[in-house]
């Protein structure tokens, strides 16, 4: 295991019950953002896949379309995995977040014995808060995936937010207990390892059955807001491979890229 020297914070050693995930762990005490020190490795050198690069504290943690991933440091889980899966073709990368998604949603399931459900594209929700943020960045080769880097936030112990986060909750709050960072780590490791080994052996269509069941608003009449426009009432029938959103809007379909849509929570 790598690990930087620090004496604010302990340090794990992680035993995921996994073939890859998790069996190289590099625990840091402060980075920037896991995600470029996973870049970095991956530009360095071919570091196994499912090497884990986990964080206490990030100076500038990185959200989805360029947002700040705000967590109290050693509260949380905020980590990145790296991945190799060139089985995938680049016009159906979108299953890598569903199944990185699954993966979290389960672990939170499980430890909380609530209900959770995906927001597309990959946030996590307990009673309609964010418990969970997932940014993942590829490159390419030719027409398939070549490195995928999966950046996981998962609020586990953090009890207050700030302000602003008006929609941000935590395993703590909605279960009303602590728990261990090492094993829901080791968990979250497990889980990872077993979506990401379905999509490699083709189980795309099991996957999207999953990972529509568990999204949030599907088959229902709901508001939604695009950019500037007023709300309007839509329904989501599909997520398309590429991980465009598909509403019905009347008679109409109306397809939707990442961050052209708001969703309404209420």
């Amino acid at each position: 295991m790598d690990r930087a020297k620090s004496s604010n914070y302990y340090f794990m050693l992680i035993q995921p019950n996994t073939l890859f995930l998790g069996q190289r762990f590099i625990h840091l005490d402060e980075v920037d953002s896991t995600m470029n020190y996973a870049s970095g490795l991956v530009a360095k050198n071919k570091p196994a896949e499912g090497t884990v690069v986990l964080a206490d504290f990030q100076t500038a943690g990185r959200g989805q379309a360029g947002n700040a991933w705000i967590s109290a440091a050693a509260e949380n889980l905020t980590f990145s995995v790296v991945l190799f899966p060139s089985f995938l073709r680049v016009n159906k990368q979108f299953f890598l977040n569903m199944a990185v998604s699954l993966a979290v949603r389960s672990v939170a399931e499980e430890l909380t014995g609530q209900p959770v459900k995906v927001k597309w594209p990959n946030d996590i929700l307990i009673h309609r808060k964010k418990v969970a943020g997932i940014l993942i960045t590829n490159t390419l080769r030719g027409e398939n995936l070549r490195t995928s880097i999966a950046g996981v936030g998962l609020n586990l112990n953090q009890a207050a937010f700030p302000p602003e986060l008006k929609n941000a909750t935590s395993l703590r709050n909605e279960a009303g207990r602590r728990f261990d960072r090492k094993a829901s780590l080791e968990m979250l490791c497990e889980k990872l390892e077993q979506y990401y080994l379905l999509l490699r052996s083709g189980k795309e269509e099991l996957l999207k059955a999953e990972y529509l069941d568990a999204l949030f608003g599907w088959r229902q009449k709901r508001t939604f807001y695009h950019l500037d426009e007023k709300p309007f009432e839509a329904e989501i029938v599909d997520v398309e491979e590429s991980g465009k959103l598909c509403l019905k809007v009347g008679s109409e379909l109306r397809r939707y890229d990442f961050k052209e849509l708001i969703f309404d929570l209420g």
